[in-house]
């Protein structure tokens, strides 16, 4: 049983990677490309698309970005569509932008790239109430 869901586990990271990979590729960008936007070292990227390790969470959140995907695409492979999301309530108001319902401080975590001097700035914490 251990080995069965060891096996699934491998192949969801492969088909992961893949799709990274493809996205990568789509964008005309080389891994190291990828990695710099992203702030980390090239071999991340390449354990990524390899199988052998997943992005985190916070990395899920900045390829989406990068990659002008949702995490559920870049995660499932699937296209969904936000007709739930508005039956729900969860709209903004009226021309807003998603970025403007994320969790106060939320964005600021997310390194910015910039395309005039192909470098991205130190992160800037926000600081917490608690």
């Amino acid at each position: 049983m251990v080995d069965a869901e060891l096996s699934e586990r491998e192949g969801l990271l492969v088909e992961l990677g893949s799709r990274i990979a493809q996205l990568r590729l789509a964008r005309g960008w080389s891994q190291a490309q990828l990695a710099l936007r992203l702030g980390l070292p090239r071999n991340r990227v390449t354990r990524w698309e390899s199988g052998i390790h997943g992005p985190q969470l916070h990395e899920v959140v900045a390829l989406g970005r990068l990659l002008r995907v949702s995490a559920d695409e870049l995660l499932t492979g699937e296209r969904v569509g936000v007709g739930p999301l508005r039956e729900s309530g969860c709209e903004g108001q009226e021309g807003e932008s998603p970025d403007a319902m994320a969790a106060p401080g939320f964005l600021e975590e997310v390194p910015q790239w910039n395309e005039r001097t192909e470098s991205r700035p130190a992160r800037q914490r926000v600081p917490s109430n608690a």
